[in-house]
């Protein structure tokens, strides 16, 4: 997460966008103004950023850009968010802006403890549930847990039935929308 000004002069950064800005892991400082790796991306934060400048925040919308990690392969989602003026600030370079980076290689699955939490589940239920956001099936996830196909289905089912979900896709969309940009590095 980092506050910009008009101009992309990043005013403050979290920790883990200070490590992206050093790794140069999609996004860097040049001279103080916040770029992107490549140059049509860093047009068009600029861009987005001058857009949230233009309005006081409540009624623009968020700008959401791919971002190519510094090797060039991996996409990273970056969002654009513009502050409402009560808290921009009245100093010249008054915060604008937030950017969000994401590198979903890094994002935390929620805690077991979290999912029992928010959905009632059972210890082992949570724990299912955590695996299947690996995405590499049931079966997989029965034999990383040395239980049964059909005890995982069970819980499966069980788990479903708590998050009010159908497919296991909708269930990985509402697990990991517990914690939206949370992340580790």
């Amino acid at each position: 997460m980092l506050l910009l000004d008009a101009s992309a002069h990043v005013l403050f950064a979290n920790r883990t966008a200070a490590v992206f800005l050093r790794e140069h892991r999609g996004v860097h400082l040049c001279n103080g103004v916040l770029e992107a790796v490549r140059h049509p991306e860093t047009r068009a934060l600029h861009d987005a950023i001058a857009s949230c400048s233009r309005h006081d925040g409540s009624t623009a919308t968020n700008i959401f850009l791919p971002i190519t990690d510094g090797d060039g392969l991996i996409r990273l989602a970056g969002c654009v968010i513009p502050l409402p003026n009560d808290l921009r600030g009245t100093e010249a370079r008054r915060p604008v802006a937030l950017f969000t980076i994401v590198d979903p290689r890094c994002m935390a699955a929620p805690a077991p403890r979290q999912l029992q939490a928010c959905f009632g589940l059972t210890a082992a239920e949570a724990t299912v549930a955590r695996e299947v956001l690996e995405g590499d099936g049931l079966r997989a996830c029965a034999h990383r847990l040395r239980i049964s196909h059909t005890t995982a289905r069970t819980h499966l089912a069980h788990v479903f039935e708590k998050t009010g979900t159908k497919h296991q896709a909708e269930l990985v969309r509402v697990l990991l929308g517990l914690h939206p940009g949370v992340h580790h590095s």
